[in-house]
């Protein structure tokens, strides 16, 4: 009987034989499947991959790989050690110990399964960068990224940052230069300005002291004559002094205030008082023209400079005189919610609206035809500057044939008690003795002869050197503030100032050093061009303030 056992076997062993045959083809399609998806991944990857195993062997790859770095066509092989993928990339032209070394450093981080992320250069200046990391079963993946452009990027972002340090430093040297121009001119300029004020000074000294002389010889000339005629013509004479002394002074203040920095401090100012005397002054100016000039009498004070004030209206009405042809030129005060307004008013041609403002331009006429005037366009001009200068407002209206009318506004002042110069009572001894200096011979000489007139015995002096050489005593020394080059009027005083009780300074320009030292020493000082009435009360008030050894008659 047969073996019934090994027939049934076969069967069975035949069919399991071919189940795990179906199980390791399944097996191997899924280890097919997984590699080809594995391959499929990092071919399609824009960064270059391989993979080393836990041998140091080469054991996978993609194209970006071989394109990166260039590889020869069948360079890479599966099992390849890495140490040979290393020195192919090795830097062209190095020994054998700096290969050695090389790939040394290159491996060293993969035997000790580290991870680190590098850049390097490479061919053609591409630059690569390298991310290795380690994995669990002992391979080592490192992918591999071209950042050329953006080394490109930061290579010319740090040129642009260079060449903007070197344009801002370009124009921090340039703006240093400028700064150190500018310092200079400023310096330049506080210089200029200096040298400007100083010659204010000499000029103020120079154009004043023919009026000085001027009016002590009117003095002189009003002392001695008995003529009443001759009295009211000398009056008179003194009268144009004193005014041409306050319009040149006007002017050398103007240029204080422009050149020398000088702040204008504002007084109250007598309106009336100052129309009255333009009335004086400009009416033959008007009378000789057959026009008519007319103030009206007031009684407001203002609140200004008395010179500056005077130039500007004084501007004004010789203007409106100069383009008045016929009839009138009135000038009076209104109110005005600013304070106080001097018009102005004449019956000339008028001007037209597009020269409003043209006016007021230096050297500006109206029409060639007002060539042949009087004048040389600077009145106007002027008047805005001071002005300006004031804090005062300038205006006009105007209506063609119909006139114009010119005003001044400022602010009001209160009145106040005028302080009227008259000469002292009482006359000088004969024993009076007074030193006088001063370098400008006429001046000089109309101080000995209104001294010599009033009684005084007088000795003069060119020079500081000169007076120092005469010895004394006197009653009272009268110098000159300019002296020359071998001292001033206080050095002089000072020197001297025990051979005489009593001592005044005659000054054309004064500074605040001068008036300061001038009061330390107790030293009266008397602006020049004085006038004789206020030398004549000084003696008095000096002869009065002496002890009693000279009879006052």
């Amino acid at each position: 009987m047969g073996d019934t056992r090994s027939g049934s076997l076969r069967p069975a062993r035949s069919e399991a034989r071919k189940d795990l045959l179906r199980v390791l083809d399944g097996a191997a399609s899924a280890v097919r499947f997984s590699r080809e998806l594995l391959f499929s991944a990092m071919e399609n990857v824009d960064h270059g991959v391989n993979v080393i195993d836990s041998a140091l062997c080469l054991a996978a790859w993609n194209s970006r790989f071989v394109e990166l770095f260039r590889f020869p066509p069948g360079f890479l092989r599966v099992g390849m050690p890495a140490e040979e993928l290393v020195r192919f990339l090795a830097p062209a032209g190095a020994s054998e110990t700096e290969i050695r070394e090389f790939v040394e450093r290159r491996l060293a981080p993969i035997r000790r399964k580290q991870s680190y992320a590098v850049e390097r250069e490479v061919h053609d200046g591409t630059v690569i960068k390298v991310n290795a990391t380690p994995m669990s079963n002992g391979r080592y993946v490192m992918t591999y990224s071209d950042v050329t452009e953006q080394h490109l990027a930061t290579r010319a972002l740090t040129r642009a940052n260079e060449q903007l340090e070197e344009r801002l430093a370009s124009s921090r040297r340039e703006l240093s230069a400028a700064i150190d121009d500018l310092a200079s001119a400023k310096d330049f300029a506080e210089r200029a300005a200096l040298s400007q004020a100083r010659f204010l000074a000499a000029a103020s000294h120079d154009l004043l002291q023919p009026l000085q002389a001027a009016r002590l010889f009117v003095a002189s000339a009003a002392d001695a004559s008995r003529d009443e005629s001759i009295q009211g013509l000398l009056a008179n004479a003194e009268s144009s002094i004193a005014t041409a002394d306050r319009l040149l002074r006007a002017l050398l203040n103007l240029s204080h205030y422009e050149v020398g920095g000088k702040k204008p401090s504002g007084n109250p100012v007598d309106v009336g008082a100052l129309l009255a005397d333009l009335e004086c002054q400009l009416g033959p100016l008007a009378k000789v023209k057959g026009l008519t000039l007319r103030v009206v009498p007031t009684t407001r004070f203002a609140m200004s400079e008395r010179d500056l004030l005077r130039s500007i209206v004084q501007n004004m009405v010789v203007n409106a005189i100069c383009y008045t042809s016929a009839g009138s030129v009135v000038v009076g005060c209104r109110t005005d919610p600013a304070g106080l307004r001097i018009e102005v008013r004449d019956s000339g041609p008028g001007i037209p609206a597009d020269a409003m403002d043209r006016i007021f331009e230096e050297f500006s006429r109206l029409a060639p035809e007002e060539q042949s005037r009087p004048g040389n366009g600077l009145g106007l001009a002027i008047a805005r500057r001071i002005c300006g200068i004031l804090g005062h407002r300038l205006s006009v209206r105007s209506k063609l044939g119909a006139g114009s009318v010119f005003a001044v506004t400022t602010a009001s002042a209160c009145p106040i008690r005028p302080l009227g110069v008259t000469r002292a009572a009482g006359t000088l001894p004969k024993g009076f003795r007074i030193l006088c200096v001063d370098n400008d011979p006429g001046v000089l000489e109309g101080l000995m002869a209104a001294f010599t007139g009033w009684g005084a015995k007088v000795t003069a002096a060119g020079s500081m050197r000169e007076a120092c050489t005469l010895g004394g005593p006197w009653d009272a020394i009268v110098s000159d503030y300019e002296l020359g080059g071998d001292g001033n009027g206080l050095d002089l005083i000072e020197a001297l100032f025990d051979n005489a009780p009593v001592h005044a300074l005659l000054a054309a320009d004064l500074s605040d050093a001068v008036t300061e030292r001038a009061a330390g020493l107790g030293i009266e000082v008397i602006r020049k061009p004085a006038a004789p009435a206020i030398l004549h009360a000084f003696l008095i008030r000096a002869l009065r303030a002496m002890p009693r050894t000279i009879p006052l008659r």
